[in-house]
């Protein structure tokens, strides 16, 4: 039963029907009253609401007035919710209304309830009706679904109670015949009153009663009524029989008889069930039957039923005939659509049942339609309306679908715009019919959309076809946020292409969230923004991208809104967005808490997860990631993933970025957690969705990045994908994909190299690492130049990954020491983060700029980079931003600090993450053994394990009055020999140790006095010392980064000439310390080459290289190896020596190391700079960072006074005087510079660089004499034993007081050097001696005598042991002019970067030392190519000439600049080349292409600081030079700093002479002297003989000129 305030409870239930007869003339719009203005608050819908329900409970009379002003109130009422998309109070209203209007039908007011009965429908429903009739006959939509069959009803009431019923009768007749489908399909109609309505209309109508009647039956069995119920003065039987009667005698109703019959029959069967031959007598039935289709025809012709029903046999018949009626060829046209339209016709009035051979017929009848378009009108078009309904009657949604296609086709043939209209009408009442139907994909509705606009190219066609769809009330089924969304956005690419006048929000029925969803720009689009509410406008501005302020309306949100239960998600997201669009990160844990407490906890009557929401969590997700709130990020994916069934569409976003947080803060268990999550997911590729797929590949990155699984990411990424989804490597589009899969590959690809590369750097392939790393940073570029196009999520993507591939690319570089590449992107890099705006990135990339400059000791810049990322910090929540803050801490050295605040962010879950293992490394900590950490991180904890136990060596070395001072005293290896592989015997002297260590001391070399009480434990810095060398041996060198390599090495170095001089035993450390000192040398130049020397094409192929494709390449295991493939080169004419010259980074001490090629010996020495001691007080001593300092300030100086800036100035003969002068005093300053160098460094070791061969026989008689006179002086050995019974010093040790000047100056001070030397050696060996306690002028003197008598029967000269040097020069101590020092001047020396490139050298030269540079032809020569040398140009001018036309095949290009090419072929193709201009020719050919060379000629680069290097610090130098050797160049000359024309071309103009260019030009046979030679012996040529004199240098082999 019906409710009390049911609109239909006033219906008797046992009378008929008996109303006024007020007939209904019109529906004539009643003017509206004034009183009700601005209802878009949520106040007054309140109060439309209130009104409207007063209305219908307490109003008792109805004025004109009142009832229009309640009409007026109801109208505008629907007009705000409708324009606020409230369908919910939409229905409610609905409800009211249908109250209103069963008030006024109650009260008599027909006409004003007919009134509001149109109003009511046609305001809610897609299509307006004019009368009773369309509503009574329209179907059940969607969106009336829910009233329409009670609008019915109340229908059915006014026209029984206004007693026109015949007025209606045909219609009503149509409403019962198909109530299947007008009445019945709403679950929810009132039966019970439409039964009583059904026995008014049978009580009222004269020639219809057997159908109301056979109705009411049917109803009766149908829904299980009871007949008594509704009639209670007759029985069934009573009722049946009057039925039977009334037909007799009224047949008017034959023509639906047998429809009503049959539906009557279905539900009823009943013994007592009347039978169609009960009612129809065998007189009164025709028994209609078709011969044949031409009997069809012909009754169609005449235009006449000649029949009132047709037996189901005939119906079969009449089905055949109209297939034969298609297939005839001889019947017209118009005649077969006559029969056709007959036969549906009757197939619509007589059957209840769509069987095969009739859906057989329908699909036939549309297939001969659309092959007959442009002949079918007018007769087609009332055969398409019958098999409409038809289709509608028995739910042919698949044929219906056909059938509109036909119209559709129909429509364009015949260029019939209301046909077309009328095929979108069919097509949406189909779609709005179906509730029983599945829902239809959102695309697929607008796609046929769109095939109906681009129909007609009227735009007010196009509009009312829009107008259609653009609807609250067609909008299918779409009351969700998300579907209303989908919906919107899948008619908003449709709009844009076919509806040149955007401006929609005139529609009736089209929502202000509509028109936002729609994201077209309207005419009056700021009115609307001011009309919409709140959160429309805040969901207008998320969606448009363009902000909208809306912080000032919180007031003006409204309950009744659409929106309203999405309130706490709009905010969210609005306010986030508001802060991206503000760059603010402070409001982000407010919004992300409102979100959780607000949304998330309170969302339970959301079933669906809206596109809105989507994009916010991932824009979030992306957002956190992005500025490093990584726990934030992580608390937020753990909550809302507790809720898989909503989140369901975001679970591999949740997995992807939980990765990322988790990799960031090193949650391993996290991280194992999730792996465990992914190896569920399938890992079938081939038929995975685009977007899916990308998503499952970056999670897949993160995971193999974890855990550096090579095998894994070749398995999938370099096996799998580029055979099963290619497309996904299509960076050039070729496929013609969208714009956003397109950039989606783009972005995917660029995680992709980016992580090739990180996993090539940790399984140390750098190499492929730095190859992948460029590849990424040339896909970023690409990128970049989209970047307006592209989202927020896909900037953050873009920016990080590209930043990230910066700094990748800046630690590969630094990792193995190229300092120019570094350099070059620490420029690109600092450009970048000039047009950032995000602190979080600009920040990272500040420590990473700060990390570089600290490495390349560039503290001042480091000091700025530190004081700006400082600034920028303070833009950054450090409560969120941990990784920040670590280096923030890190940065400022507040290493307590950092390990405070990991301890408070992680609590319990601390030893769960790296971050701590990570930071306590790189602050020089270790961690605890056992501790898994990855290899690059456990390589980091052996260095700091080594520095550990090396600090405690020193504090143990601290507790000893004789060690304490160990790195102030020279120390060498091997400095004591060995017999048979043993120490030599020192029991004697051991058992002394004990009176010696209590003898007083008074030098202020050693303590005075020592206590009895010993702290030094000598056993335990023994074991500490084998400890650290072991732990370094047993490292990968190839492992290490460049600095790392140096502070392995340098610890190496110490402890092992320490643990040499404190204990003797056969281990031989000299080899590995070496070996570590010649890879950091060689491995930058080695990688340098490697790099040079790829294919350029390799960074445009983008095809991933395989994981470990290039390693380090070097076949050298050790020093030993080198130095016997060094030996190996058999020139047994030509000795050379090896001297390598450093200075250690932590002590400054020079370190010096000699081999040569005739043996296996290696030497080892140490010589102090700038201890704390000084044995010579004549101020003569300098340390290396002042002897740098000051060499550097007098290269400056010297710079700047030949700068044209200075020179042009200079135009008076004071000007030139004074010009003179200040270069004479540089020239002095570096004489004497040179000269405290030689006499404070070196002094007595003079002689470890001398080639001089010593007599074997004189040296045992000095070597003897030496020991005797150790033996006489020493307290540790006078009256003990013999001198054979002590301490024996290596023989190299003896030949240095014998190779040393004895005619220098400072031969005193020399020899006394070396007698402090051995007597260091002695007491770190364990033979200590008291200074003061040995009388020192004696010692000196009796050593003087011994040299000299050496020297005396030895005679003046002597043989050369080796015929050249080879100095190998650290970056440290390259610019300092070696060769110029006085004791080096009659040696031939060249350099060499280092061992290895020797090597190459020796090899590409036959194996031979000595290089023959054949002059006789091929002479490249460059003179002047910048043409302002005119002086230099006027001097060889003539001699160049003359060689070129001597000489055939050579090329000379005077006062031209080469192209690239050109000198490229020059420096190729020659026996030789000469250029003489600015610098080394590098601004006409890249070191990067010269490099690419294989084998460059012997080259003479003669212009201003040809051969200088620009220093980075611990990474390796870069200068021309180099770049000549690294391309193959046996022998370059160049200078080391700026020089003035004259003095240098005379230099030149010398060398040429001595080599013999310049006479053997007029065909002189003589062959001059060795390249080195000639720049040696004309240094003296020059003018300023230090200024200019000692800048040329010679790298590589000793070179012969040969004609």
């Amino acid at each position: 039963m019906s409710r009390s305030d049911d609109p239909l409870n006033e219906m008797s239930s046992n009378t008929f029907f008996r109303g006024s007869s007020k007939s209904i003339n019109s529906f004539a719009k009643p003017q509206p009253s004034q009183f009700i203005k601005d209802l878009y608050t949520s106040s007054n819908i309140e109060i439309g609401f209130q009104i409207i329900t007063n209305f219908c409970t307490n109003c008792t009379t109805y004025s004109k007035s009142k009832m229009n002003d309640i009409h007026g109130v109801i109208t505008e009422v629907y007009k705000i919710l409708i324009r606020i998309h409230s369908i919910t109070h939409i229905k409610s209203l609905v409800r009211l209304h249908l109250m209103i209007i069963g008030k006024y039908i109650s009260d008599s007011h027909y006409s004003r309830a007919s009134l509001e009965i149109m109003n009511l429908y046609n305001t809610t429903n897609i299509y307006k009706s004019q009368n009773f009739e369309d509503i009574l006959l329209s179907d059940i939509y969607k969106s009336n679904h829910y009233y329409i069959s009670s609008v019915k009803i109340l229908i059915l009431q006014i026209i029984i109670k206004t007693k026109t019923v015949s007025t209606y009768e045909t219609t009503l007749i149509k409403l019962f015949a198909y109530d299947g489908r007008f009445l019945l399909r709403d679950p929810k109609i009132k039966i019970h009153i439409l039964n009583k309505l059904l026995l008014n209309l049978y009580s009222s109508s004269t020639h219809y009663k057997i159908l109301y009647g056979l109705k009411f039956l049917k109803y009766m069995n149908q829904y299980n009524l009871k007949f008594q119920d509704y009639i209670k003065n007759i029985d069934e039987t009573t009722f049946k029989r009057q039925l039977i009667a009334y037909y007799r005698n009224n047949q008017e109703s034959n023509h639906y008889l047998n429809l009503y019959y049959m539906d009557y029959s279905k539900y009823t069967q009943s013994l007592d069930k009347l039978m169609l031959s009960d009612i129809i007598t065998e007189e009164q039935d025709t028994k209609v039957h078709f011969n044949n289709h031409n009997d069809i025809i012909k009754l169609t012709k005449l235009n006449k039923d000649a029949y009132h029903y047709i037996g189901i046999e005939a119906l079969n018949v009449t089905i055949l005939q109209g297939f034969a009626i298609l297939e005839k060829k001889d019947i017209m046209l118009c005649d077969k659509l006559l029969a056709l339209t007959y036969i549906w016709k009757l197939m619509m009035t007589q059957s209840i049942v769509f069987e095969e051979q009739q859906k057989k017929l329908y699909d036939i009848t549309l297939t001969f339609l659309n092959h007959n378009l442009d002949k079918s009108k007018p007769n087609g078009n009332e055969l398409l309306e019958i098999l409409y309904n038809i289709g509608i009657n028995f739910k042919q949604f698949q044929r219906l679908s056909n059938l509109v296609n036909v119209m559709f086709n129909t429509a364009i043939t015949q260029n019939d715009v209301s046909l077309l209209l009328l095929t979108v009408k069919t097509e949406l009442s189909i779609l709005n019919t179906s509730l029983d139907r599945p829902n239809m994909t959102y695309r697929s509705i607008t796609k046929k959309m769109d095939k109906f606009l681009q129909a007609t190219q009227i735009q007010k066609y196009r509009h009312e076809i829009l107008s259609k769809y653009l609807n609250i009330f067609a909008v299918f089924g779409a009351e969700t946020f998300q579907e209303l969304q989908l919906y919107c956005q899948s008619c908003e690419s449709v709009i844009v292409k076919r509806h040149q006048n955007n401006d929609l929000s005139n529609i009736f029925g089209i929502s202000e969230v509509m028109l936002v969803f729609l994201r077209l720009k309207t005419d009056s689009e700021n009115e609307n923004c001011e009309k919409n509410n709140i959160l429309t406008n805040m969901v207008q501005s998320t969606i448009s991208g363009k902000f909208i302020e809306c912080t000032g309306q919180i007031s003006a949100i409204n309950k009744f809104h659409f929106l309203y239960k999405y309130e706490a998600l709009i905010k969210c997201v609005y306010y986030f967005d508001l802060s991206l669009k503000n760059s603010c990160t402070k409001d982000i844990h407010n919004i992300i808490d409102t979100y959780k407490k607000q949304w998330f906890i309170n969302q339970n009557n959301i079933t669906t997860l809206s596109e809105l929401e989507i994009n916010f969590l991932r824009t979030v997700f992306s957002h956190l990631i992005f500025i490093q709130f990584d726990k934030m990020a992580l608390g937020l994916l753990e909550l809302i993933s507790t809720n898989n069934t909503y989140y369901n569409e975001l679970s591999l976003d949740i997995i992807q970025y939980s990765l990322v947080a988790s990799y960031r803060l090193g949650l391993g268990l996290k991280i194992d957690f999730l792996k465990q999550t992914v190896q569920s997911l399938s890992a079938d590729f081939t038929q995975m969705k685009l977007d899916r797929l990308l998503l499952i590949l970056d999670i897949y990155l993160n995971i193999c990045l974890w855990y550096n699984d090579d095998q894994k990411f070749t398995e999938i990424f370099q096996d799998n994908l580029i055979t099963t989804r290619k497309e996904i490597f299509d960076i050039n589009n070729t496929l013609k994909l969208p714009f956003n899969s397109y950039i989606s590959i783009l972005i995917f690809n660029l995680k992709l190299y980016n992580t090739a590369s990180t996993i090539q750097a940790n399984i140390y392939a750098l190499v492929p690492s730095i190859v992948e790393s460029k590849r990424a940073v040339k896909l970023s570029m690409s990128l970049l130049k989209l970047l307006s196009k592209v989202n927020y999520t896909t900037r953050n993507v873009l920016i990080q990954t590209l930043t990230d591939c910066y700094i990748n690319l800046m630690e590969a570089h630094i990792r193995i020491g190229l300092s120019k590449d570094t350099e070059f992107y620490v420029k690109e890099m600092t450009k970048i983060i000039d047009k950032l705006k995000d602190p979080s990135i600009i920040f990272k990339c500040l420590h990473s700029l700060q990390q570089y400059y600290h490495v390349t000791k560039q503290d001042d810049l480091k000091a700025i980079t530190l004081q700006e990322a400082n600034k920028i910090y303070d833009h950054i929540s450090s409560e969120e931003d941990i990784i920040s803050l670590t280096k923030f801490l890190f940065d400022n050295n507040e290493y307590e600090k950092l390990e405070k605040s990991l301890s408070l962010i992680f609590g319990s879950d601390l030893p769960n993450t790296r971050l701590l293992h990570y930071w306590r490394l790189k602050m020089g900590k270790t961690v605890v053994p056992g501790t898994i950490i990855p290899p690059k991180l456990l390589v980091l904890d052996s260095i700091n394990r080594v520095d550990a136990i090396y600090r405690r060596i020193l504090n143990q070395l601290e507790t000893d009055p004789f060690f304490k001072s160990i790195y102030e005293s020279s120390l060498a290896i091997p400095s004591i020999k060995k017999e048979n592989g043993k120490t030599t015997d020192k029991k004697i002297y051991q058992n002394m140790n004990d009176n010696i260590m209590n003898s007083p001391r008074s030098s202020n070399m050693t303590p005075k006095s020592k206590s009895r009480v010993q702290k030094f434990d000598r056993a335990l810095v023994l074991d500490n010392l084998e400890k650290v060398l072991n732990t370094i041996e047993s490292i990968s060198p190839f492992e290490l980064d460049h600095v790392s390599l140096l502070r392995i090495t340098s610890i190496y170095s110490k402890c092992s000439i320490i643990l040499s001089n404190l204990y003797d035993n056969s281990r031989n450390f000299m080899t590995h310390t070496l070996f570590l000192s010649e890879l950091s040398r060689y491995l930058p130049h080695h990688y340098d080459r490697i790099l040079s020397r790829l294919d350029p094409k390799i960074y445009q192929d983008f095809c991933l290289l395989p994981l470990g494709s290039v390693s380090h390449g070097l076949l050298i295991k050790n020093m030993t190896s080198l130095n016997e493939q060094i030996r190996d080169i058999k020139d047994l004419d030509f000795l050379f020596d090896i001297i390598t010259i450093d200075i250690c980074p932590v002590t400054g001490n020079l370190l010096l190391s000699k081999s040569n090629s005739y043996d296996e010996s290696n030497i080892y020495l140490t010589i102090p700079l700038n201890g704390s001691f000084f044995r010579d007080l004549d101020g003569t001593r300098i340390s290396y960072i002042e002897a740098v300092n000051e060499l550097n300030s007098i290269i400056e100086n010297s710079n700047e006074s030949v700068s044209r800036k200075v020179t042009s100035c200079i135009t008076t003969s004071d000007g030139r005087k004074g010009w003179w002068k200040n270069r004479y005093m540089l020239d002095k300053q570096l004489e004497k510079l040179l000269q405290r160098i030689e006499r404070s460094w070196l002094g007595g070791f003079q002689g470890f660089f001398s080639v001089r061969k010593i007599n074997e026989v004189y040296f045992a008689e000095f070597s003897q004499k030496f020991n005797e006179i150790l033996h006489n002086n020493l307290p540790s050995r006078k009256h003990v034993g013999t001198p054979d019974a002590f301490l024996q010093l290596e023989n190299w040790i003896l030949e240095l007081f014998l190779l040393m000047d004895h005619l220098n100056e400072n031969f005193l001070v020399m020899v006394e050097d070396l007698l402090y030397f051995v007597l260091d050696i002695l007491v770190y060996h364990g033979e200590e001696n008291a200074y003061d306690e040995i009388d020192m002028s004696l010692l000196h003197f009796q050593t003087e005598e011994a040299i000299m008598k050496y020297h005396t029967r030895c005679g003046i000269g002597g043989s050369k042991r080796v015929q050249h040097t080879f100095l190998v020069v650290s970056n440290k101590c390259h610019l300092f002019p070696w060769e110029s020092m006085a004791f080096m001047k009659t040696l031939s020396i060249s350099r060499v970067p280092s061992l290895h490139i020797l090597k190459e050298m020796l090899q590409n030269n036959n194996n031979k030392v000595q290089l023959d540079v054949h002059v006789d032809r091929k002479l490249s020569m460059v003179l002047n190519p910048g043409g302002d040398l005119v002086r230099s140009e006027e001097r060889f001018t003539e001699l160049f000439s003359n060689i070129g036309r001597n000489c055939p095949e050579s090329k000379l290009l005077i006062h031209e600049k080469p192209s690239e090419s050109d000198l490229l072929a020059m420096i190729n193709l020659s026996n030789m080349f000469i250029y003489i201009g600015h610098g080394g020719g590098e601004q006409y050919a890249r070191n990067k292409e010269i490099k690419r060379q294989n084998k460059l000629c012997p080259s003479l680069l003669l212009g201003c600081s040809s051969a200088a290097m620009k220093y980075y610090g611990d990474l390796e130098p870069t200068g021309v030079i180099y770049s000549y050797l690294l391309g193959g160049a046996p022998l370059v000359v160049g200078n080391l700093w700026d020089v003035t024309d004259k003095d240098i071309d005379k230099f030149t103009m010398s060398v040429f002479e001595k080599i013999g260019l310049i006479r053997n030009i007029t065909n002189s046979s003589n062959d001059g002297t060795s390249v080195n030679d000639a720049v040696e012996e004309s240094r003296d040529v020059c003018n300023l003989k230090y200024l200019n004199g000692t800048a040329p240098v010679v790298y590589g082999l000793p070179a012969k000129i040969i004609y």
